[in-house]
């Protein structure tokens, strides 16, 4: 279930700073967090606008339509809204069972002088079953299966993370002012016990920084393909006997311009 629109709105003074300064501290599971100085503090989403639903016609691998749900919503990182966030999320299809779609357009409403962006996916065990030491470097081999094969692997746009828990990955895309610029992706290790469910998680996470002024209607797109197969997988899809490979390999094939034509909708 994607929930884009909860909050708290309870004034708890400075709990960003005061608690989460450093990205492995704020450990953004399945978050977007944004710095602009630097990367010395962060903000995430808190508050945020009403919640919008409509639906996206999508291509299908053999060139069929097919209709995805969507939920948008806008939302400001700082107080002062310097940086407007629209956020479209799209979730699990039957064409894409294993991943959902987190999009997100940065728009500057005043001057800031950097901005960096750190999106995760879902946080997972990092550690191996058989002596709990760190999950070696490994790309995905041939016949894995998700709960059984450990090991993580980054290129330039992906990360993927597979423990006993299962694996967690990220595929992301970013056009800064309609030009593509470079992303980092990696596992980040997040503090202990910043997961309920585990004490020492990975995140698959991707970094994009752009280091000059920005200017007000100057924007940054970042699209987030999110992979999540949990080691019990068999139990809920009985009918899918693909490999962890090759589900990893079927990632979305939605268009940028997809998503600006919602936003224009709605």
């Amino acid at each position: 279930m994607l929930t884009p629109g909860q909050f708290v709105a309870w004034p708890m003074k400075a709990n960003q700073a005061k608690y989460c300064p450093l990205i492995q501290q704020i450990a953004p599971d399945n978050q977007l967090a944004l710095s602009r100085d630097g990367g010395e503090t962060w903000a995430v989403k808190w508050k945020c606008d009403e919640v919008k639903f409509g639906t996206l016609t999508t291509k299908t691998d053999n060139q069929s339509v097919a209709n995805a749900s969507i939920a948008s919503v806008r939302w400001y990182p700082w107080g002062d809204r310097a940086v407007a966030v629209d956020t479209i999320l799209i979730p699990p299809t039957e064409q894409w069972p294993d991943w959902h779609v987190q999009m997100h357009r940065i728009r500057c409403q005043k001057p800031i002088e950097s901005l960096h962006v750190v999106e995760g996916g879902f946080a997972i065990n990092g550690r191996k079953r058989a002596d709990g030491m760190n999950l070696p470097t490994l790309p995905i081999p041939d016949g894995a299966v998700p709960g059984r094969f450990e090991g993580n692997f980054s290129d330039e746009r992906s990360t993927i993370i597979s423990s006993e828990a299962g694996s967690s990955g990220i595929l992301t895309e970013a056009l800064f002012d309609r030009q593509r610029v470079d992303v980092e992706s990696y596992a980040l290790k997040s503090d202990s016990n910043t997961n309920i469910m585990c004490q020492r998680t990975l995140i698959p996470v991707a970094s994009v920084g752009i280091t000059g002024r920005l200017e007000p209607s100057q924007e940054l797109w970042l699209k987030t393909s999110v992979f999540a197969v949990s080691s019990n997988v068999g139990e809920g899809r009985q009918g899918d006997v693909a490999g962890l490979k090759e589900r990893w390999s079927r990632p979305p094939t939605i268009e940028v311009e997809s998503f600006e034509q919602i936003l224009h909708n709605m």
